[in-house]
């Protein structure tokens, strides 16, 4: 009646993954949200400030 189950020894401990997701997705949506406004930042002032034609 003393049996021992390796089965259950044996199994790797998997509580999450190793890689930690979420500073990486904040990462990620940051850089795009910068660029986004960086973007808009750049068609407001060329909207507002257009170039003066040169004549020669």
């Amino acid at each position: 009646m003393n049996e021992t189950n390796t089965q259950e020894n044996t199994k790797p401990n998997n509580k999450g993954s190793k890689i930690p997701i979420g500073p990486i997705a904040g990462g990620v949506v940051g850089a795009l949200a910068i660029l986004c406004m960086s973007g808009v930042a750049v068609f407001y002032i060329k909207r507002r400030h257009p170039r003066s034609p040169e004549n020669d």
